[in-house]
């Protein structure tokens, strides 16, 4: 049984495109420019992640006589493995010295984030932030800044302007209209 059948009056998802690209419907955004680098990032921070715990807290053997477990390389896990004694080595051991190049990896780490801060334009949404080290910054600057980054965000602003703001002030204004929350419009003159 059917209840209730509705809809929208219009469009309730705003959708705008970052760049056009001749006749492509869909456009494209930073983000499918910063994609290798973000998986690249996210790889590298798991295997940093994993390296740190190895070599805290590695995976460890001892011999089959102490107790019968499949084998597990998990940092922390114990692989029991026959013949151990007879090495004259005994209790536990790690299975092998893990030592990650934890700095040279952070320092890695940090040039990729640096990259895909650069895709989203990070630099361009922190033109004021940047002048923090100095203190004879003048207004004229400033302004000059200002300017460099709008117009290199200008082809996006106004295709934001154009494909967003004015469906949502059509919406706005639809929910207002319909809500009656508007006041009567002026008679025609």
């Amino acid at each position: 049984v059917l209840l209730r059948k509705r809809g929208f009056h219009e469009s309730p998802a705003i959708v705008t495109r970052w760049d056009l690209v001749s006749n492509d419907a869909y456009g494209r955004s930073p983000g499918m420019d910063a994609l290798p680098d973000i998986k690249q990032l996210q790889l590298e921070t798991r295997r940093l992640s994993q390296g740190i715990d190895k070599m805290v807290n590695p995976p460890m053997i001892a011999d089959v006589q102490l107790k019968n477990q499949p084998a597990s390389l998990l940092p922390g896990g114990v692989t029991y493995v026959s013949g151990m004694i007879s090495q004259g080595k005994t209790g536990f051991a790690p299975v092998y010295t893990v030592n990650p190049q934890v700095k040279e990896m952070m320092e890695q780490l940090a040039e990729v984030r640096g990259r895909i801060g650069s895709t989203f334009y990070n630099d361009l949404f922190k033109v004021i932030s940047q002048f923090e080290t100095r203190s004879n910054v003048t207004a004229t600057e400033i302004d000059a800044r200002r300017a460099e980054a709008m117009l290199m965000l200008g082809p996006v602003l106004e295709r934001l302007n154009h494909e967003g703001f004015a469906k949502i002030h059509d919406r706005v204004f639809g929910i207002a209209s319909r809500a009656g929350i508007l006041p009567p419009a002026p008679a025609e003159a």
